[in-house]
């Protein structure tokens, strides 16, 4: 891949503001949906083993759900699509079973994926009763770096499907961080790294994800800040946040009806897809 492919300002020629995102790209329907949207940029779709079937990697959020698109029909589509506009994707892997049955795809497609390419894993487990098993992430790791090196690592912790109950002030914790920085030690080479944290957490843990930050900055390290549908998190927290640890490290995947920092503008709504801002000034996921 070419350098600009792990650097989505540099590949689709806009400011970080005004790269959007369509979410679970799970369907034709919303594939070819997102494709024709000349408003969509990035196309973020989960990837699973669909019970019944334990060698085809399918796009859907678990193995419960039904899905008309395979993970090579989806990566074919949105090459194909390239040579009229461009689009990047980020494939979010629900487990490690999901991920090694898609290695032959993932090489196979790999010289032709010449756009963005981020490959998402909770890949440790996180506190708070977090109950989801994270992916391993020893194999997901080796197999990622290995596949496809200019692809950019979106690695994170699992967290509790509800943060109701909880109480406000919860955060990252030093352990969190340390584990993460112990777990990297095996990436040798300059591949990019974004880090998944959820809001209500992020925005109580700016002294710790700075260190984070700080001690990964060979990988061009940066934050995603997403948020579940249920959470709420402080706006002036936010803010604090972004300025803390730098506008070119964070990215910002938020719903368009959630409080958002003053010092970003987001996307709005069309054909039923959150479009969001990707907030990324100095060449990171």
């Amino acid at each position: 891949m070419a350098d600009e492919w792990d650097n989505p300002q540099v590949f689709f020629n806009k400011k970080s503001e005004n790269i959007t995102w369509a979410h679970a790209v799970n369907s034709q329907q919303k594939l070819q949906e997102s494709l024709s949207n000349d408003a969509i940029m990035m196309l973020e779709a989960d990837v699973s083993l669909i019970d019944g079937n334990d060698s085809t990697p399918m796009m859907a959020h678990s193995s419960k759900d039904k899905s008309d698109l395979s993970l090579e029909k989806f990566i074919e589509t949105v090459i194909i699509s390239n040579n009229k506009t461009k689009k990047g994707i980020k494939l979010d892997f629900k487990t490690i079973e999901a991920f090694n049955a898609s290695h032959a795809v993932l090489q196979k497609q790999g010289p032709n994926m010449t756009f963005p390419v981020f490959l998402n894993a909770d890949i440790l487990k996180g506190h708070l009763n977090a109950t989801k098993t994270p992916v391993d992430a020893d194999a997901f790791l080796t197999s990622a770096v290995k596949i496809l090196p200019k692809s950019i690592l979106s690695i994170g912790w699992t967290t509790p499907d509800t943060m109701k109950g909880l109480k406000a002030n919860e955060s990252y914790t030093k352990e969190n961080i340390d584990a993460m920085l112990e777990k990297i030690k095996m990436i040798t080479s300059t591949q990019p790294i974004t880090y998944p944290v959820r809001a209500n957490l992020a925005v109580n843990s700016i002294s710790v994800l700075s260190d984070l930050i700080e001690k990964s900055k060979n990988n061009n390290a940066s934050l995603t800040i997403w948020t579940a549908k249920d959470d709420t998190f402080n706006k002036t927290l936010l803010d604090k946040l972004i300025k803390d640890i730098g506008s070119d490290k964070v990215y910002v995947d938020l719903p368009t009806d959630k409080p958002k920092s003053s010092a970003i503008r987001f996307g709005a709504n069309t054909i039923g897809i959150t479009l969001t801002l990707l907030l990324v000034i100095n060449g990171l996921f």
